[in-house]
């Protein structure tokens, strides 16, 4: 409590108790770190390096396989907070954390048997119905009667998470990669990475240029409302709240059916408003790739789960939920479609990465482009979103 205090010394100490399965101790110095106000006046709390603090001993609490671990993180989620910063705007979601970190390092098992201890705990339920759909995403699909309860509660509570199933679908390539490259928050996909075309921007095979009359017989008319922006762009919304992110979602009307390998680019680059497709250099500076409807939400979720160059994700479950939503709204979905509707939808939908060497995106970190041509031929959606630090 007194005199000069080395950070990086009490994460080594944090770091050696947890080898040595100290739960305990590290659950009463995870709570002396957030709730004492005598904490607050001490260096630690002078110097700011509470709150980094205690993510380093909750993240340690959670390599320590087994229930008992668990369960002390079951009780920090719902602790009295006054030191840490977590819960200020435009910080993590602790919940959120909390539920992802469980189910990337702890045995299902374990997190099953908390699960069910808490079940009738009102409480807990914020986290346990994260922690639901948390397991989905990692690939839990046994029969589970407790997860099927918790299910059937959420969707009687309206919560947002009970639109989602219980399963994963055919177009959710979704799995999660422990290894933290950036921050000890950060929530990696393999899928978007390894299958889907991914910022900052690359050049890749232009798109066709049709010449003569064939290339002027489509107009275009801007359809794009509030509601619609909202929901394609839901998966960047924290981009530019949190970060310095830029956000451009936009829906067209199209004046005759248009096949998917009719996409050109003088039709591409007419869609009127779209400053992502302001072209210094002309129609080499654009280039499209067709994607898979899989690819796609691959793109979507790790935008949303993984967030962009300064704010954190929203990790899983809602990485999950918003990607649903912003595809859903991508392929021409009403906001009160079924989870069954929007996948459905989604198949029949040509879906599109596109490039651009424009100067709205900054082409330095996080960005992407996505055009959806929606069922019918008759209409297309676009999502672009760029970040820099």
């Amino acid at each position: 409590m007194t005199g000069e205090v080395d950070v990086a010394e009490e994460c080594d100490r944090i770091w050696a108790a947890a080898r040595e399965g100290e739960v305990r101790f590290l659950y009463a110095l995870a709570r002396e770190l957030e709730t004492s106000e005598e904490m607050r006046a001490s260096p630690l709390g002078m110097i700011g390096a509470l709150s980094s603090l205690v993510s380093e001993v909750e993240q340690a609490i959670v390599t320590i396989p087994g229930a008992e671990a668990v369960e002390v993180i079951f009780h920090l989620a719902n602790l009295e907070r006054y030191n840490s910063l977590s819960h200020a705007p435009g910080r993590v979601d602790r919940r959120r954390l909390l539920a992802s970190r469980l189910v990337l390092n702890q045995p299902r098992q374990a997190v099953l048997e908390v699960m069910a201890r808490h079940e009738e705990d009102r409480d807990m339920e914020p986290l346990l119905f994260l922690l639901v759909q948390e397991l989905v995403v990692q690939g839990y699909d046994q029969e589970s009667p407790l997860l099927g309860r918790l299910h059937e509660r959420m969707v009687a509570l309206r919560h947002p998470l009970g639109w989602l199933p219980l399963r994963l679908t055919e177009v959710e390539p979704l799995r999660a990669d422990g290894r933290r490259t950036r921050a000890v928050h950060q929530y990696k996909v393999y899928a978007s990475k390894a299958h889907a075309p991914w910022g900052p921007w690359q050049f890749r095979d232009a798109v066709p240029f049709l010449e003569g009359p064939e290339a002027c017989q489509i107009r275009t008319w801007e359809t794009t409302t509030g509601d619609e922006l909202a929901r394609i762009s839901s998966v960047v919304q924290n981009w530019r709240a949190e970060s310095r992110g830029k956000v451009e979602a936009r829906s067209f009307a199209l004046s005759r059916k248009v096949a998917p390998e009719e996409l050109e680019q003088n039709l591409l680059l007419r869609l009127h408003t779209c400053r992502a497709l302001d072209l210094p250099k002309g129609p080499d500076g654009f280039s499209v790739d067709p994607l898979a409807p899989e690819q796609a939400f691959a793109i979507l979720w790790n935008a949303a789960a993984n967030g962009g160059e300064l704010n954190e994700g929203c990790f899983g479950a809602y990485g999950r939920l918003r990607a649903w939503q912003s595809m859903g709204a991508l392929a021409g979905c009403q906001d009160y479609a079924s989870i069954d509707e929007v996948l459905e939808r989604s198949r029949e939908t040509s879906w599109f990465f596109f490039a651009a060497h424009s100067r709205w995106f900054y082409g330095i970190g996080e960005e992407f482009g996505l055009l959806a041509l929606r069922p019918g031929g008759r209409a297309l959606a676009l999502l672009a979103a760029t970040d820099t630090d």
